[in-house]
């Protein structure tokens, strides 16, 4: 077990990443991503600089299906912090898969690059999310109390 997986949200990230049960496979990823974040973009802290990019994915609302008066409705609620989590990690897996570059280390560095600057396709999908939320706020009264 590496360094970097004593870190809980490391951990995490390398079970969300694992494809057919090779987890070994994934915290290479991660450990080859970590190592471009160091090499090509200068960053001296990768966790740390890992935590705020995953911080920068996490949605704030979502919207939950919700049947009400014989239709269904698409009605915002806000993320519990680790459901939160788990949908940041699950956008930027899918996220950094569909990238051109070459390389799933150098795919993975990018895509967590992009999320620092709050740009990128996961971020994207964050702000999806809140404007699904944002134009479904007149069905919030549906929520029970």
């Amino acid at each position: 077990m590496s360094l970097l997986m004593r870190d809980p949200m490391m951990a995490r990230m390398a079970c969300m990443f694992m494809r057919h049960g090779e987890k070994t496979k994934s915290m290479a990823l991660i450990e080859e991503a970590v190592v471009e974040l160091r090499r090509r973009h200068g960053v001296e802290r990768p966790v740390e600089f890992i935590r705020s990019a995953v911080e920068n994915a996490k949605p704030l609302v979502e919207t939950v299906k919700w049947k009400a008066g014989g239709r269904a409705i698409q009605m915002p609620v806000p993320c519990r912090p680790a459901r939160a989590e788990s949908l940041a990690l699950r956008m930027l897996r899918d996220s950094f898969r569909l990238r051109k570059e070459h390389g799933a280390g150098l795919r993975l560095a990018a895509e967590l690059v992009d999320l620092s600057k709050k740009t990128g396709r996961t971020r994207g999908r964050r702000d999806d999310m809140h404007r699904a939320a944002e134009a479904n706020k007149a069905y919030v009264y549906f929520r029970k109390a």
